[in-house]
């Protein structure tokens, strides 16, 4: 059994209830051995695309990418494809840069896109519930020296060297102490970020650490960004898992818009002999406690990732190297004449299909 016992630590300062920040929590978790991983759900998700130009802008060539799907602890069995309304099908290519990712490439100069194109991405994906467990695990869990490599990387929104974070954590006594577990400093700084930060999704905020630590307020991916960056700044491979719930969206999303809809983006961290743990900071942040705890360390299966980690940089085949942050819809590019102002249409669907054994 996990020692659930709650230590509330109150900081002494004389504040009222509506700014009193949330109260520290001790780690249950810190007589994990293992993560159980069993598959609940089996999901066919689909995102059709419709990116409509100014109307004074007629389409000669067209470029689209999408999140080729990776397999990750939480899910098995996965497949993507991309494909242009006139039966064109993507291919998988590798992203520019260090990370290795593949993503999907559509190329058209159908006269048909001439006004308006038309695409889909179809996802499949076993999804698995994962829990922190108390009993040893039976295999040998371990990153490779490229993994652990690649996830303590730092890069554009991860960039933890800069001398404003590294005062940030300073300040905030965010480094790892000498007889401190992974799962243990993995913990403090959730508990931390929860505490500190509410919830606010701010288009125009900047996605870099070392520009978050200064806020108060940020969203999913923000959140992500901090916690990793902690992390691999402290030796300890982490990584942001962006993509959707596994449930269909209640309305059309449209480009330009606050609405965030079924995007999500989540954290995990590599636990010595234990493996990828989940961690889901922002849904934390104002929750209870009870629910706090099952944040860290628990996956219900009900999260669908396309990428991992932020910051791609892509060959737009019209325009050369394009920087696109994340690929939770799609990122395109189109040459023609007239004005290109326009906007997208996206709909997301999400369907169970059978699980077997």
């Amino acid at each position: 059994m996990f020692n659930s016992q709650l230590a509330i630590v109150l900081s002494g300062l004389s504040l009222s209830a509506s700014v009193l920040p949330a109260a520290a929590l001790d780690c249950p978790y810190l007589d994990a051995r293992s993560i159980s991983s069993k598959p609940v759900q089996k999901i066919y998700g689909k995102l059709d695309i419709d990116v409509i130009p100014d109307s004074s802008f007629e389409a000669h060539q067209w470029s689209v990418y999408m999140a080729d799907a990776p397999e990750t602890a939480g899910q098995s069995e996965v497949a993507s494809r991309l494909t242009l309304a006139d039966g064109t099908e993507g291919s998988r290519v590798g992203e520019i840069g260090g990370e290795g990712r593949s993503v999907l490439l559509a190329q058209s100069n159908n006269a048909k896109f001439a006004h308006c194109l038309k695409f889909s991405g179809e996802y499949w994906a076993t999804l698995h519930k994962r829990s922190l467990a108390t009993n040893h695990s039976t295999q040998h869990v371990w990153l490779s020296a490229e993994e652990r490599e690649k996830y303590l990387r730092e890069t554009r929104s991860y960039d933890f060297s800069q001398p404003v974070f590294k005062d940030w954590i300073a300040g905030n006594g965010l480094e790892k102490r000498s007889q401190e577990t992974s799962i243990g400093f993995a913990w403090r700084v959730f508990d931390f970020l929860r505490s500190k930060y509410s919830y606010k999704y701010i288009p125009t905020q900047p996605r870099n650490a070392s520009s978050l630590c200064r806020f108060s307020e940020t969203d999913c991916g923000g959140s992500c960004y901090l916690f990793v960056s902690v992390l691999r700044r402290n030796g300890i491979p982490a990584r942001a898992i962006a993509g959707r719930w596994a449930k269909s969206s209640t309305h059309v999303e449209e480009s330009g818009t606050a609405e965030l809809g079924t995007f999500h983006v989540r954290a995990e961290f590599f636990a010595p002999d234990i493996g990828w743990v989940p961690v889901d900071i922002s849904r934390a942040m104002g929750a209870p406690d009870e629910k706090v705890i099952r944040l860290f360390g628990n996956d219900d299966g009900r999260f669908f990732v396309m990428h991992i980690d932020p910051d791609f940089i892509l060959q737009s085949v019209l325009f050369g190297e394009k920087y696109v942050r994340m690929l939770q819809r799609c990122a395109y590019w189109a040459k023609g004449t007239g004005n290109f102002s326009k906007k997208s249409e996206i709909v997301w669907t999400v369907t169970n299909e059978k699980l077997t054994n």
